[in-house]
């Protein structure tokens, strides 16, 4: 018999932070207590099955209602709480900002979204790329190779006729970045600032990651090791400081600001743009969308469209070395929601589980309806008994594989673990004659 499944790995017990969840809301009713504090618990158990240090969220509705959760520790060795005013990096959640910053440009003429690359940014050749404009750009369908140096010595490619197929491209939001700079005469920074963050009331935002705010952030962690497959939970090291201020994910917010920035998206995918983009812009920059996020998902201007049980989002994730971040936004039922965990990309988490969940919750509370059943927090291992066998390698060397329920353990020199899965996959053969299970 022939099996393809993941990998597995053995996962043994670690750091598990001592503060819990703090929930709080300006407004709402008795069933948005519930949902909130629903979702408090629900945060604590991604916490605990995943090894986070920290996490900050945030919920709102069309209505004015605003929910926070903070739980877990900003700095694991000084054992320090989250706090309202602790700085997250939200990643490539960036990029709907840059889009926008763009879009407002558009709007005042400055750009057009059928502006060709060569005229926009003529010392940046791309070979195959002559027909790359911005709009390209803004929704990843030039064919750039996605993390490439802006000048690397053999020159940029496009692997594909632009507009023709789907490839997340963060070199092209690097780019937009300078090209924002260009035209609007001012940096990136200094662009966002004046055309987003200050009109939304974003006081709290970030537009660079720079080493003299470091004091204000929550301390970034992550595995010790990237040789490796990282168990759930684990040990967590701080992590190096990195400063950036490229476009495609330089900027850093409290979960205060960006309940502000969630909220406008609700009314931007209804076609209101105040205070950014005129209500015939905010039209314009929702109108485009681009089939290839996933199967079910489109792209257009830095913002996912997804379909999940039937029901219409907008989304994003956000990694970064030292921190993960995740936005969800039920554009029918006017909730929004983000969340970042100071927990690097080396642990391959998002919390994109926690903010459709709190959209959910919401919608239930909205709607008078039962909570829903989250997602599970740790993996759940389908036909378990399939992978129970004793395996042996070429030195003789052995372990024995043993089923409990939906998850594994290994049984190994008289010691018994838990196991979990390590990412990609293999084939397994299991012999007739000596019953062993060899990787092929």
């Amino acid at each position: 018999m022939q099996l393809n499944r993941r990998a597995f790995v053995a996962a043994g017990a670690v750091l598990a932070t001592a503060t819990q969840a703090a929930a709080s809301a300006s407004t709402g009713n008795a069933a948005q207590r519930r949902a909130l504090d629903q979702l408090s618990h629900y945060v604590e158990q991604h916490r605990t099955d995943w090894g986070l240090p920290g996490m900050t969220v945030c919920v709102v509705d069309r209505d004015g209602y605003t929910g926070f959760i903070r739980s877990g520790c900003a700095n694991l060795e000084r054992r320090e709480p989250v706090r309202e005013d602790h700085i997250f990096q939200i990643g490539s959640i960036t990029k709907v900002m840059v889009a926008l910053t763009a879009w407002s440009m558009i709007q005042e003429g400055k750009l057009s979204p059928s502006d060709e690359l060569t005229t926009l940014m003529p010392e940046i050749d791309v070979a195959n790329g002559g027909d790359i404009t911005l709009q390209h750009l803004l929704n990843h369908t030039t064919g750039m190779p996605d993390d490439a140096p802006l000048f690397p010595e053999s020159g940029l490619w496009s692997g594909f006729a632009p507009g023709s197929h789907w490839s997340y491209c963060n070199l092209g939001y690097d780019i937009l970045g300078l090209i924002a700079a260009r035209r609007d005469g001012r940096s990136l920074q200094a662009a966002m600032e004046a055309r987003l963050f200050r009109p939304l009331g974003m006081t709290q935002t970030l537009s660079a990651i720079r080493i003299g705010d470091r004091a204000r952030y929550a301390q970034g962690y992550g595995p010790p090791y990237n040789d490796r497959a990282n168990l759930r939970p684990g040990p967590m090291v701080a992590m190096p400081w990195i400063d950036l201020d490229r476009g495609a994910g330089c900027i850093a917010s409290t979960a205060h600001d960006m309940a502000i920035f969630a909220r406008f998206l609700i009314g931007l995918a209804q076609g209101r743009g105040g205070p950014v983009l005129s209500d015939a812009t905010a039209a314009q920059f929702m109108a485009v969308s681009t089939p290839g996020w996933d199967a079910t998902g489109a792209y257009g201007n830095g913002i996912a469209r997804l379909t999940v049980d039937g029901r219409a989002y907008l989304h994003h994730t956000g990694g970064m070395i030292s921190f993960s971040s995740a936005i969800h936004v039920d554009t029918e039922a006017g909730i929004a929601a983000f969340a970042s965990s100071n927990v690097g990309g080396g642990l391959n988490y998002r919390p994109r589980d926690v903010t459709l969940h709190a959209c959910r919750l919401f919608k239930a509370a909205q709607d008078g309806a039962p909570a829903p059943t989250p997602r599970p927090t740790r993996a759940a291992v389908e036909h378990a008994e399939r992978y129970a066998g004793a395996f042996t390698a070429a030195n003789g060397d052995a372990f024995e594989v043993r089923a409990s329920g939906d998850q594994l353990k290994l049984r190994y020199r008289g010691r018994e673990t838990n196991m979990q899965f390590a990412g990609g996959g293999f084939c397994l053969r299991r012999t007739r004659v000596r019953r062993q299970w060899l990787g092929v």
